[in-house]
């Protein structure tokens, strides 16, 4: 092997695991976080929604006075199941968010690696169009699960407070 293929292996194979120490990195780490976020917001959302959903029935036994207005119990009860179901919603969002960005970065990896062995392997001269070339573009379903879930939660936030405000309504809170 001549001298110049074997300098294009070394610089190859250090280009090779430096890249790859990234981007396994990187893979891992939107692996994790999409489990960790995904967690997070069901567990809070659920505490929220699913607390004041058990608490209208609860609280209409407990009513000393007996004058519960039941319609808008019922509706305070609707608006906490659909929040509820929002913020389940938008946790699975958020999870697809995750995976779509550790789907790019296995594909930027392998793009990468396609690189290097046509600079460091198959003599091509390196440019930033060959490399533009090889980078995948990012896809448009991480921009929209990225975007649904600041739309859900303030979906989650309305139906929230609109319950709260039929459910003082229900128990006479505002008058």
């Amino acid at each position: 092997m001549s001298e110049t293929k074997q300098d294009n292996l070394k610089r190859y194979s250090q280009a090779y695991d430096k890249d790859e120490k990234f981007f396994h990195g990187a893979i891992s780490d939107t692996e994790s976080k999409a489990f960790e976020y995904g967690v997070l917001v069901v567990q809070k959302s659920i505490l929220v929604a699913g607390g004041a959903l058990l608490a209208i029935p609860t609280l209409m036994s407990l009513s000393a006075s007996g004058q519960v207005d039941k319609i808008d119990a019922a509706i305070a009860g609707a608006s906490f199941a659909a929040a509820l179901l929002v913020a389940i919603l938008s946790a699975y969002v958020i999870h697809l968010n995750w995976m779509f960005h550790s789907e790019a970065w296995r594909a930027h990896w392998t793009a990468r690696q396609t690189f290097l062995k046509e600079v460091y392997l198959e003599g091509r001269k390196w440019d930033e169009a060959l490399e533009d070339d090889k980078k995948p573009r990012l896809i448009k379903r991480i921009d929209l699960t990225f975007r649904l879930p600041h739309i859900l939660a303030i979906t989650y936030l309305i139906l929230i407070t609109y319950g709260f405000f039929r459910f003082y309504l229900a128990f006479g809170v505002f008058g």
